[in-house]
């Protein structure tokens, strides 16, 4: 799938605050609209409301710390992009709450800070897409896909992360990757067909940003379900939970004190599971 990444110069039209303490408020109906918002300072806050139509696009841009985004968007092939602390200073804490319901709606949120960061990304509907990336301490990220097929979620975070993706239809896709920091905690639920979640959880071999105190959890109900867990680091935990048809599970841990239980049930996997702590 292809990302969309926030331009600055596509940013500048539209909506612009600046200063302290900036309120902006859209309110849009019918088919191909566009919002975009740009606040720069502190204490910013953005709503936006894009109901009754498709084809819309939302565009929310703030620079400073204590930013909040709310973007609310009914239709179908609807597309939110939400940046806090790119490019600009970056003190938090930032939150992010993106609603789409209908078809085909893409929402990515990025955000930059020394935190806490929050972000929430709610999708009902089929073939929806999610990207979240948080770069700072004590971000926090969770995205729901429900009633749907061909969803896809890709959470990147870095330091002091938690994240939770709860997927519920057909041909799911979850990647979450988070890297250094401490107390980072992974989960993961898929219930449907054909789903694949990949959880990295990186630190200490080589110290990069120093991961440790990891924890993942995968449950996937269903048919054809993939796994693969990934964690290097200090106290690193893993439980992966197969029930279904033809289930793989591939669980490595590097470090010491890891504990990792694989668990398959119903119908035997074909393709196995293997599992290496050190």
């Amino acid at each position: 799938m292809k990302k969309v990444v926030l331009s600055a110069a596509a940013l500048m039209i539209g909506v612009i605050g600046f200063a302290q303490n900036n309120e902006s408020t859209v309110d849009q109906n019918g088919n191909a609209q566009e919002s975009t918002v740009y606040q720069n300072g502190r204490n910013q806050t953005s709503n936006v409301d894009q109901l009754g139509g498709d084809g819309n696009n939302s565009y929310v841009m703030q620079h400073g710390g204590g930013s909040t985004s709310t973007v609310l968007q009914d239709g179908s092939g609807n597309e939110s992009d939400v940046a806090q602390g790119i490019g600009g200073v970056t003190l938090g804490p930032h939150k992010s709450d993106v609603e789409q319901i209908g078809s085909d709606n893409i929402s990515q949120v990025a955000q930059d800070g020394d935190g806490p960061n929050t972000s929430y990304v709610d999708q009902l509907g089929s073939e929806h897409q999610s990207y979240v990336e948080q770069t700072g301490s004590l971000a926090f990220s969770s995205v729901d896909q429900l009633g749907g097929d061909r969803n896809y979620s890709d959470v990147y975070q870095t330091g002091s992360s938690s994240s939770y993706v709860d997927q519920i239809g057909n041909d799911n896709d979850s990647y979450v990757t988070q890297r250094g920091g401490a107390n980072n905690s992974s989960l993961v639920w898929q219930d449907g067909d054909e789903n694949i979640s990949t959880v990295n959880q990186n630190g200490l071999a080589g110290y990069p940003d120093r991961g440790s105190n990891n924890s993942s959890e995968v449950w996937q109900y269903g048919f054809s379900h993939e796994s693969i867990v990934n964690q290097s680091g200090e106290y690193n935990q893993s439980m992966v939970t197969q029930n279904g048809t033809n289930q793989g599970s591939n669980v490595k841990q590097t470090g010491s004190g890891n504990i990792s239980t694989v668990e398959q049930l119903d119908h035997a996997s074909s393709r196995g599971s293997y599992g290496r702590t050190n």
